[in-house]
């Protein structure tokens, strides 16, 4: 396993998402943009681009199949100790077989968000492993002991929960700023583009329009969200 929500910042991550809505904003086309609905854009935008945090589905729980491990230990490690009274005899770095147990726990929302350190965070985070829209948590035991394990799946779930409270606090507080960051962006590309046409067309000279320009505009749905999908002018 490796470390959850230690990748980059959150306030990274933000950035980035800002800058690719700014980057969908002047790319657009111009025709396209003096004809939508500035408040459907908007809502648009503010749909694609806005995070949804991770929710876990704590009744799908679920365990795979134990399997076999080799488990590397060293002679200062206490379960050296409990491999018996010969275990001094040992190299004092050895490998024993043992057994993994993988915990998977599916969630909805932004995966993604596993990567990012939020602004309220620990010295270690948490440990775990995104495949698709699960985590998994991964444990080796020399011999079976349920109160071990459950204890320390205990402590796992319970880390990953507070750093999502704190993902989602710093979520909420991005996706609040999102409406009006788009709407001045919106509205600043609006007042250059007219500005540009208006100064185009005070010099009296004909534009000769590109064939291959379109006479409609549409632009591809997003998957992620229903209402992620361009408004149609």
């Amino acid at each position: 396993m490796s470390y959850l929500f230690s990748k980059r910042t959150l306030v990274q991550y933000f950035e980035q998402q800002k800058i690719n809505l700014q980057a969908e904003v002047e790319n657009s086309d111009p025709n396209y943009l003096l004809r939508v609905s500035e408040s459907d854009f908007q809502e648009y935008l503010v749909s694609r681009y806005g995070l949804e945090t991770p929710r876990l589905f704590g009744d799908q729980i679920y365990q795979h199949e134990p399997k076999d491990a080799d488990i590397s230990i060293k002679r200062d490690d206490p379960r050296f100790i409990s491999m018996g009274p010969n275990a001094w005899l040992k190299p004092s770095h050895t490998k024993i077989r043992g057994t993994a147990i993988t915990i998977s726990i599916p969630f909805e929302g932004n995966a993604e968000l596993f990567k990012y350190q939020p602004s309220t965070f620990t010295d270690i985070p948490p440990q775990g492993k995104i495949v698709n829209q699960e985590i998994q948590l991964m444990y080796q035991l020399i011999r079976p002991d349920v109160e071990e394990l459950t204890r320390r799946y205990s402590q796992d779930l319970g880390k990953i929960k507070k750093y999502l409270s704190w993902v989602a606090r710093d979520v909420a507080a991005f996706n609040q700023s999102l409406p009006q960051f788009a709407q001045d962006l919106i509205t600043r590309r609006k007042q250059k583009l007219l500005e540009d046409r208006n100064m185009s067309a005070a010099l009296g000279i004909p534009i000769k329009r590109r064939e291959d320009a379109p006479r409609t505009y549409a632009v591809p749905s997003v998957r992620r969200k229903p209402m992620a999908e361009r408004p149609k002018v």
